[in-house]
């Protein structure tokens, strides 16, 4: 998948800007955390069969792209949330062994 492909995936519509705090999306509004607890949800299933090759590069990618999402919501997130997504982010390190 093109770098080109995957920005206009993580940006909702085609031709969409990145996500930035200081224009609020009416899409996305930055207290709205459903894409982060969905995305911490899907990973915690099934994150674990990003393992290796190729699959697990594109789940690094990915990552970068959450951590960059994750930066642009309003603080502060809900408490559940956040330890949805710091335990997502810790255990990806983990099996990936990077911690």
């Amino acid at each position: 998948m093109s770098t080109d492909k995957e920005t206009e995936c993580l940006t909702y519509l085609p031709g969409a800007p990145l996500p930035n705090p200081a224009r609020p999306s009416p899409i996305d509004p930055p207290d709205d955390f459903f894409r982060v607890y969905l995305v911490t949800a899907i990973l915690s299933v099934c994150g674990q069969y990003f393992s290796s090759g190729s699959l697990r590069r594109k789940l690094d990618r990915f990552l970068l792209h959450l951590q960059f999402y994750w930066e642009t919501k309003s603080r502060p997130a809900p408490e559940g949330i956040t330890n949805a997504y710091l335990q997502i982010i810790e255990l990806i390190a983990y099996i990936h062994n990077v911690i």
